[in-house]
């Protein structure tokens, strides 16, 4: 099994929503600030996009984390009740992985901000019932390259640990898991930093690149040519011994 140089953690789900009432979130008289009961148009960056109950579903172009735009598509997803959201991207070759955004419901209540890819409605009727949403208003969203548009889970079976991919560029962008079957899922998991490379002294250049303290201690292995066979040829993996 290759040894990495990795940190064991405990990764929050993707998407876990947060949220917070919308004046707080934006500021009291805060530039952009919505009237009341209604959303901000912008959270001080990025001027939000309103889609409304009676437009879903639709596709709208957000920006996004990387500089640019993205295409998301927006759900009411709670079987005709629309008191949920949800939101994914609309370009097979990207994942969405967080947003911002700030929701109303048709109540007189306040809106609320948040983050994730979901949401619920911000008020609820006296039975607990959350009451339709009104319109959500999206800021800005965190979006990561796929390669060939899917998740890749990366086994060595019987003896190292499954890894999954999705093409992101970077440090840390691959996560291990103590599975070896090639379903990557367990309670522990390793982040890992592969790189692409068509050979050798491509990927290790890489590799160092993204880890300049490390300087010469750092090293590349192939991931097919040491088990994942499922793994592109141009795959390297990061790691402090060969």
């Amino acid at each position: 099994m290759l040894r990495t140089v990795v940190a064991a953690v405990a990764l929050a789900s993707a998407g876990a929503v947060v949220m917070i009432p919308a004046a707080e979130a934006a500021g009291a008289g805060a530039a952009g600030a919505g009237k009341p009961g209604q959303c901000a148009t912008t959270d001080g960056k990025n001027v939000g996009v309103k889609v409304a109950v009676s437009a879903a579903p639709t596709t709208v172009s957000v920006a996004d984390t990387m500089g640019s735009t993205t295409a998301v598509t927006v759900t009411f997803p709670s079987a005709g009740k629309d008191t949920t959201f949800a939101l994914t991207s609309a370009n097979p070759s990207l994942r969405l992985t967080d947003a911002t955004w700030c929701v109303t419901s048709t109540a007189t209540s306040a809106p609320v901000s948040g983050s994730g890819l979901t949401g619920t409605s911000p008020a609820t009727n006296k039975n607990d019932a959350p009451h339709r949403i009104g319109y959500v208003t999206i800021y800005s969203v965190t979006a990561t390259h796929l390669l060939g548009g899917t998740l890749s889970c990366y086994s060595q079976t019987p003896y190292g640990y499954d890894i999954s991919w999705g093409g992101e560029v970077g440090a840390n962008n691959a996560i291990g898991y103590d599975t070896t079957d090639g379903s990557c899922h367990s309670d522990y998991q390793y982040q890992l930093t592969l790189v692409l490379g068509d050979d050798r002294a491509t990927a290790t250049d890489t590799c160092q690149a993204l880890f300049p303290g490390y300087g010469e201690m750092f090293r590349v292995e192939n991931l097919s040519q040491s088990g994942y066979k499922t793994a592109p040829a141009n795959v390297w993996l990061c790691t402090d011994q060969i």
